[in-house]
């Protein structure tokens, strides 16, 4: 969770020692103590959102939706919406870990290359 604030991220990929993805978790899953991942039980109270330190992150650990580095930017757009994910796990070819591509990222890139097409349309 530390990390998660430190850096001012949402969520991480999870990795085994040889780098391949194992799972992804999320700030929300780390304070959602519902038994369901990504589901947070309403009922309870403020002092049960801040997990026990014996918490482990394979509690919370869910399934990463990944996205291949050579894949397109509307490959992985299409892929955040009918998935409905906040963030791919990009891979390599032998399904390491290569980066992290969020909601917000696809959308810089949209805007960025919108305003280059509307720039050129200008000239």
């Amino acid at each position: 969770m530390e990390l998660l604030v430190d850096k001012g991220i949402s969520g991480l990929p999870i990795c085994s020692e040889e780098g391949h993805v194992l799972g992804i978790v999320s700030g929300y899953d780390l304070l959602a103590v519902d038994s369901v991942p990504g589901r947070m039980d309403a009922s309870l109270d403020a002092s049960h959102l801040f997990p026990p330190v014996r918490r482990k992150v394979g509690d919370v650990l869910r399934d990463a939706v990944t996205v291949h580095e050579g894949s397109s930017l509307s490959t992985a757009a299409d892929l955040i919406v009918q998935k409905k994910v906040n963030r791919l796990v990009v891979v390599d070819s032998q399904g390491r870990l290569a980066g992290v591509l969020s909601r917000g990222d696809v959308l810089r890139a949209v805007i960025n290359n919108f305003n280059i097409y509307m720039r050129s349309m200008d000239s």
